[in-house]
């Protein structure tokens, strides 16, 4: 009976061993932290990176339209005529330009390099004191119709005169202008004829285009003239 008693009291003291003994929770398993993700309630924004900044471009000025300088600024159709110098020191390459060959004996009107008008013509007799000058002129005045004179003799009497219905001054010192010729048959209008029978340094023109050139030109039309 004794024996049942200590092995009861044994027994009892175990199971209170037990009961009062802490409880451990399992470890957890170490997790690599790149598998670790947060989760967010529904209701919580996501956090988001602010916004970049708006990147303004600065506007770029556009550079001023120039004239080009090298030999093919000069339009198709004035690059057989004229030589980019004269072309390049024109005021205005692209306005009105009067063009007269004294090889060719012809007169051609541009305008934005585009042939206008164009002609045969007479120019000063070659070879002598008569003959047209060269170089870079302008239209000095334009006068419809005019007596154009020599000089006066002894007398008082003009050297010479005649009437023309369009005179375009471009040589002021030698007075020297484009007109119509009505003293001139169309068979002379060739390339020989300033050699033996040209003018007294005027450019004469055919009676049916000089009209045309005095309407296309203007006070300060340059005019070009060349061999």
């Amino acid at each position: 009976m004794k024996c049942s008693k200590k092995w009861l009291a044994v027994a009892t003291a175990i199971v209170c061993c037990v009961i009062s003994s802490p409880v451990y929770a399992e470890e957890e398993a170490d997790v690599p932290i790149a598998e670790i993700t947060e989760v967010l309630p529904e209701s919580a924004e996501a956090p988001t990176s602010p916004p970049a900044a708006e990147v303004v471009e600065a506007p770029t000025e556009q550079p001023a339209t120039e004239i080009p300088t090298d030999g093919d600024t000069v339009p198709a159709l004035l690059a057989d005529h004229l030589t980019p110098e004269i072309y390049e020191g024109l005021e205005d390459p692209n306005a009105k330009i009067v063009l007269i060959d004294i090889s060719d004996q012809y007169v051609w009107a541009f305008e934005n390099g585009a042939t206008v008008l164009e002609s045969p013509m007479i120019s000063g007799k070659a070879n002598t004191k008569a003959e047209t000058s060269r170089g870079v002129f302008s239209i000095v005045k334009k006068i419809p119709g005019k007596y154009l004179r020599g000089p006066r003799d002894k007398n008082g009497n003009y050297a010479w005169e005649c009437w023309v219905d369009y005179w375009m001054l471009f040589d002021k010192k030698r007075s020297i202008g484009l007109h119509d010729a009505s003293w001139r048959s169309a068979e002379q209008y060739t390339s020989e004829t300033y050699i033996t029978n040209g003018s007294r340094g005027c450019v004469n023109l055919p009676c049916d285009f000089a009209p045309l050139l005095y309407d296309f030109i203007e006070v300060g039309t340059p005019v070009i003239v060349q061999d």
